[in-house]
């Protein structure tokens, strides 16, 4: 069994506001730029191990008032992809590593109620054997593999969709993906939903958005399970339905 090591994400005294955030996991390959999106937003990427840790920026740069902390005992990698390159590399050729077979936990607390997606990066750069486990919510999300070209969920990265209640936390389990593999983990990214009808994010309640909505809901998508009971059903088109009609803030 690999080392288990923890990383504990905390706010300041104040929350922070609601938003979105990147956050790179280790520096060794760079830090991507704040034009790359990644699968989120493009905006700042927070240098985890750096000064960024005491209070880490929104995508414009500003401090957040948010924090990082904890023991960082798991080891930082860099792993040269040599498919990958630019920004890319930067997110994902470095990391942390050392999970094992026990899951490492990652939280990030203090955040505003709401709905935001979450993406979990972890690729072994080169070592395309190498799985990592990552449990966000009620759900799992296996990565890993040979690197393509291109993001692919499943692949370089899990994604999920998390309503935040009252106790402001999102929690992050992550664990090597197969018996005695170590877990790699590159960064992630929080993206917060202000509006949960405007299902493409355009600004515009419009057809467009229930065609989307309808389509997720018939996949199963968890975008469309608006109660977050793990069940698609009526209740989550009567929601959207009552979302829509209210309109956006």
């Amino acid at each position: 069994m690999k080392s288990l090591g923890w990383f504990i994400i905390g706010l300041c005294a104040g929350a922070a506001g609601a938003q979105s955030l990147n956050i790179d996991l280790a520096p060794q390959a760079g830090i991507p730029s704040a034009s790359y999106a990644g699968m989120g937003l493009p905006g700042v990427w927070n240098d985890a191990t750096g000064a960024d840790a005491g209070n880490l920026r929104g995508l414009d740069g500003l401090g957040t008032g948010a924090s990082l902390g904890g023991t960082f005992s798991i080891f930082p990698f860099m792993l040269d992809d040599p498919g990958t390159s630019g920004d890319v590399a930067a997110l994902l050729d470095d990391g942390a590593w050392g999970a094992g077979d026990v899951l490492l936990h990652l939280s990030v607390n203090g955040l505003d109620a709401g709905v935001y997606d979450v993406y979990v990066y972890g690729l072994a750069g080169g070592m395309p054997q190498e799985r990592t486990l990552f449990e966000v919510g009620n759900g799992y999300g296996l990565t890993g593999g040979a690197y393509g070209g291109t993001l692919v969920e499943g692949l370089t990265h899990a994604h999920f969709t998390v309503q935040v209640g009252a106790s402001g936390i999102i929690s992050i389990g992550i664990a090597g993906g197969i018996w005695g593999q170590s877990g790699y983990f590159n960064g992630l990214q929080l993206v917060f939903d202000p509006c949960l009808a405007d299902s493409n994010r355009d600004g515009v309640l419009n057809f467009f958005d229930v065609q989307l909505f309808l389509s997720r809901f018939a996949a199963q998508d968890p975008r469309a399970d608006l109660t977050f009971d793990g069940v698609y059903n009526f209740p989550d088109v009567q929601r959207f339905l009552g979302l829509f009609s209210a309109g956006c803030p």
